[in-house]
């Protein structure tokens, strides 16, 4: 089913430390009105498993102090999660539509099928064949700033265009970014030209064609739209949603290059559970996409500022997936740390649950 079934503002759920704090501060409430295994499946991440508990929660004020970051959950209670089906996503897609979970992507192409799942279906989803592990549907991060673009004359698009006579032309440009809420509005100011009636099959006047299983929320979508136009406003313009999960980005691309036949893919979209130096699933897709000669352009980001970077201090005797306690010591020398804001905290040591990669090579490494 399509991501319009979101609210306009997704809700989004839960930094693992608010995880950790919730959970001990309303362990009563929860005992009563959700049962999770004593010994939860292996098969499904325990960010998953946290979240359903959390939504079962009647605590309001325990929901309304988490942060927005981790999770996407949908406006009728369903955790969005990713499925490595053990086997062919197809088939693990109908299996899991017989259990009632709402899939909404899945492709041949990458071995993952994203869906929302209630909270109680997760301990029949844990023992389903098909399903070697859950993972939770995690938000990317949106590269595009709030800034109108001056790209047209920064490129020299403009001269380019006024000198070779490159407009665009015959040329199909897709576009993934989290929505197009405010394209009807943009289309009325002339800033973007009208939809295309139909999937553009052949050459025609040029327009817009959003897809419609993933025409998403927000409106950095419109944003990206307006500048390509301005540099190319005679190419026909296509856009699909990559926001609900990596799945999601993948069906993206696959109705991009596919359906809509683009020339030029552009994104601004960033998945931080992708692996940092090799390609994940979504870099393997986008680098087929250039392999079958589709021009491929994503936005880098710029995350100096936000990252964490120190030497891997372990509690104890660490040998990672073998014994000891790995967890992470964010703090050794007995001081609190202050966010910034006059605000501190008490030392702590935390699980890191790394999904696209071993974060924590060794003993002697570096934690990021």
């Amino acid at each position: 089913m399509s991501p319009r079934t979101l609210t306009r503002n997704a809700r989004l759920l839960l930094g693992v430390f608010f995880i950790v704090a919730a959970l001990a501060a309303s362990s009563d409430a929860q005992s009563r009105t959700f049962t999770q295994p004593h010994s939860p499946s292996s098969r499904i991440h325990p960010l998953v498993w946290q979240a359903a508990a959390l939504l079962q929660s009647p605590n309001t004020a325990v929901q309304e102090a988490l942060a927005p970051d981790a999770i996407l959950l949908s406006d009728d209670g369903e955790i969005g999660v990713e499925i490595t089906p053990d086997g062919s996503p197809s088939a693990a897609a109908e299996d899991l539509a017989t259990l009632g979970v709402r899939v909404s992507d899945w492709s041949v192409s990458v071995p993952l099928v994203g869906a929302w799942v209630r909270p109680d279906q997760l301990a029949a989803l844990a023992s389903r064949a098909p399903v070697a592990y859950v993972r939770p549907m995690m938000p990317p991060v949106v590269r595009t700033g709030s800034m109108t673009s001056e790209g047209d004359s920064i490129l020299y698009a403009d001269q380019a265009r006024d000198h070779f006579g490159l407009t665009g032309r015959g040329i199909r440009i897709g576009v993934i970014s989290d929505g197009v809420d405010t394209l009807a509005v943009s289309q009325a100011a002339g800033d973007l030209p009208p939809l295309c009636s139909t999937l553009p099959t052949e050459p025609m006047s040029v327009c817009v064609y959003v897809d419609p299983d993933r025409p998403g929320w927000n409106n950095e979508g419109v944003a990206m739209l307006e500048i390509i136009h301005d540099l190319a406003p005679e190419a026909i313009l296509g856009f699909s949603s990559g926001f609900s999960g990596v799945s999601g980005f993948v069906g993206a691309v696959d109705f991009l290059q596919y359906d809509f036949q683009a020339d030029v893919i552009v994104d601004d979209l960033g998945y931080l559970n992708e692996p940092f130096f090799e390609n994940g699933i979504i870099g393997t897709r986008a680098q087929r996409a250039v392999d079958e000669g589709v021009v491929f352009v994503s936005a880098a980001g710029n995350d100096a500022d936000i990252h964490y970077q120190a030497r891997f201090d372990p509690l104890g005797d660490c040998v990672e997936g073998v014994s000891g306690d790995c967890s992470h010591r964010f703090e050794s020398d007995g001081t609190t740390m202050d966010d910034g804001d006059g605000r501190t905290a008490r030392p702590m040591a935390v699980r890191v649950f790394a999904m696209g990669q071993s974060i924590l090579q060794h003993a002697g490494g570096v934690a990021r």
